[in-house]
């Protein structure tokens, strides 16, 4: 939690308060990296990748074990990894009531770690738990099959996006965005 935003019992009275007016608050979760400066980088060096920035960004190996724009990438495939990020999901559950996650980064995670995280999500959470994945991405069999696959309740509709933007800022044919 960012102190300059508030302490733990600011944002269970946020979520409380919220909830008196049934608004749900969903909290933003990033699993792929930390900051910069994260003293978990010292303290944890074999929980990190150490493969350096992204260079090929078509090259799926790199795009999941490599650093975006040099945020230390963290290995989800390491069991104690694995258990921090859970733990920490559940933590903000419990601790601050709220109904969703809004998913950082998919793309740059192991759809494996996806399926198990969700699971342990809706476990903590409830069945209508909304985790919410964004996957910067176009293409939306590729979209789709990351929802289907990891157990997101809903994408960032990124494939409409760029559909839109060709249509109204670059000239395409409108019927672009009726394939998207």
């Amino acid at each position: 939690l960012e102190p300059r935003f508030g302490s733990p019992g600011d944002l269970k009275a946020l979520s409380e308060g919220l909830a008196s007016r049934d608004i749900a608050l969903y909290l933003d979760v990033v699993t792929n990296h930390v900051a910069y400066d994260s003293p978990l980088v010292t303290e944890h060096p074999d929980w990190f990748h150490g493969l350096g920035d992204i260079e090929d960004w078509q090259d799926r190996a790199q795009v999941l074990d490599h650093d975006v724009h040099g945020l230390p990438d963290l290995n989800q495939a390491h069991p104690e990894v694995q258990e921090w990020l859970g733990a920490a999901g559940e933590h903000w559950i419990e601790t601050a009531r709220v109904q969703g996650f809004r998913l950082d980064a998919v793309r740059h995670v192991p759809q494996e770690f996806w399926r198990s995280y969700t699971e342990r999500m809706r476990r903590a959470g409830g069945e209508d738990f909304v985790l919410l994945g964004e996957m910067f991405d176009g293409d939306p069999a590729v979209v789709a099959a990351a929802q289907r696959d990891g157990g997101f309740s809903g994408m960032f509709d990124f494939p409409l996006y760029y559909a839109l933007v060709d249509v109204f800022c670059r000239e395409a044919d409108p019927g672009r965005l009726a394939s998207v």
